[in-house]
């Protein structure tokens, strides 16, 4: 029977993950994109012990624990152009917010070589299938802005019902994707996301 491991403090915001999660689609106009870094600390000498403070300390939603986590939203707001007789959007303005939730561990002295490899390896994985997250997002939030690009409308409000429901639609079908992706990839595990052999769970 293992030791409890010590929960160990919180710690900030890092400018940088340990391993980067690739951001796609930046630079598109009318569109910005935020990143917030919240890194967790784990402990352990072991990939077991690693795994188990992953288990303990890991981000946590409705469907469990998990490795890591990518969790964003999309808002937009656009002025109103009469062109004719007809309204346009203008100003258009579309910001993602994504907020990526990585372990971090400093090993210990103790720590085999073996397991600082399976680390490395490990998070290059997980980075990859929370990339993959991002992309989603990524790709919904360009879609958004060129959507509201092509609107038009006889009057203000009528303008401002078809954008909601539209940009609404397409959010709610990339959040059907990530489902999917999850479904695909077993949470990252099938891209390698698992931790010294056992699979390390992540969140949608």
């Amino acid at each position: 029977m293992s030791t409890p491991l010590p929960i160990p403090p919180p710690i900030p915001a890092a400018p940088s993950l340990s391993m980067p999660v690739p951001v796609p689609g930046l630079g598109t106009p009318g569109l910005r994109t935020r990143i917030l870094d919240r890194p967790y600390r784990v402990l352990g000498a072991t990939m077991v012990e690693v795994r188990e403070s992953i288990a303990l300390l890991g981000p946590r939603l409705a469907s469990g624990a998990f490795g890591g986590a990518t969790e964003w939203t999309i808002r937009w707001s656009f002025a109103s152009e009469l062109s004719g007789v007809i309204y346009r959007p203008s100003a258009i303005d579309v910001t993602l917010d994504v907020v990526l939730r990585m372990p971090r561990w400093e090993a210990p002295r103790s720590a085999a070589p073996g397991a600082r490899d399976e680390w490395r390896r490990y998070l290059v994985a997980l980075a990859d299938h929370e990339g993959g997250h991002v992309a989603i997002a990524s790709q919904a939030a360009g879609e958004v802005t060129a959507i509201l690009g092509g609107l038009s409308a006889p009057s203000v409000a009528r303008l401002h019902h078809v954008a909601d429901t539209v940009v609404r639609e397409r959010l709610a079908r990339a959040r059907a994707e990530e489902v999917a992706y999850d479904v695909v990839t077993h949470h990252g595990a099938t891209q390698g996301a698992r931790l010294d052999g056992q699979e390390a769970r992540r969140c949608a």
